[in-house]
């Protein structure tokens, strides 16, 4: 059975940390260790989903999806930014170049 996601997710862990999630246990290990206070109805799904994905009963893109939706609603989402034919990750903060 899979449980690899079709491409990992970058997300920032609880103490901002960049983790890559690459797999359902993963991502449900992650979910887990989310703190009560800030669990809401998106969490909820991708924790099910990762649960059901686990135990054979759903798709493993069903969890991915579910993950990747809570991960940007809860803002820990790191999105990739193609600049030429590289992929960077962005975690939406833009530094001023005139900052210096």
């Amino acid at each position: 059975m899979r449980t690899s996601f079709s491409s990992p997710v970058s997300v920032q862990s609880q103490v901002g940390i960049p983790t890559t999630i690459w797999t359902v246990g993963e991502a449900f290990d992650f979910l887990n260790g989310w703190p009560a206070f800030r669990r809401n109805a998106a969490h909820m799904l991708a924790l099910n989903a990762c649960k059901a994905a686990l135990a054979g009963e759903v798709g493993v893109d069903l969890a991915e999806e579910a993950f990747r939706g809570f991960a940007k609603r809860s803002g820990v989402l790191i999105e990739d930014v193609t600049v030429g034919s590289a992929a960077i990750p962005h975690s939406g903060v833009l530094a001023s170049a005139t900052a210096l």
